[in-house]
């Protein structure tokens, strides 16, 4: 039995189309997922700790290089501006899908055990500096080691209080801030 050239191609399409269709129902909704590379916020804990979605579970992210006035510290009063700083937090971050790099100058976890972290938002911002330069945070350097950014951070808090955006504001905390 001879099949003719035009009908074994006829047969291999068809064979390729069913396989593609298996396949690609298969990859439906890892496809549909999150971006390659990044991770969907699913918490926002207070202005500088976030959780993030990795694979089947929450992993808390601690923002690196800032600081914000506390919130949720058992052992604190919340601090002025802390309010403000984790709503922003939360309106910027919830729900998105961030980068998150890492500093090899830094442990790659607190002593909380969460995840220290960069965090960039779709549009490549990123949303560390972003906070400490909206007068929502402070520069913020671990144990005397700098890391990656520390001078950009630094002159991003420099022109927040020069500007006196935020938590910098004659306003705000009357006028009694002071960096950590």
């Amino acid at each position: 039995m001879r099949i003719s050239p035009k009908k074994l191609y006829s047969l291999l399409l068809a064979c390729f189309a069913l396989f593609a269709f298996v396949f690609l129902q298969d990859l439906a909704p890892a496809i549909n997922d999150v971006p390659v590379g990044t991770y969907v916020v699913t918490e926002v804990v207070d202005g500088d700790t976030i959780a993030v979605r990795m694979g089947e579970e929450d992993v808390k992210v601690r923002l690196l290089g800032l600081d914000t006035p506390e919130t949720v510290d058992p052992r604190r009063e919340v601090q002025c501006f802390g309010q403000e700083a984790s709503a922003i937090t939360k309106s910027e971050l919830l729900g998105q899908n961030v980068r998150l790099e890492d500093d090899k100058s830094q442990a790659d976890k607190d002593k909380y055990g969460r995840l220290l972290r960069y965090v960039y938002l779709p549009d490549g911002t990123l949303f560390n500096k972003w906070l400490i330069a909206n007068g929502y945070g402070f520069e913020y350097t671990y144990n005397s080691n700098p890391h990656r950014y520390q001078a950009d951070f630094q002159a991003a808090e420099d022109s927040a209080r020069e500007q006196e955006l935020g938590l910098w504001a004659k306003t705000a905390c009357n006028g009694e801030v002071k960096s950590k």
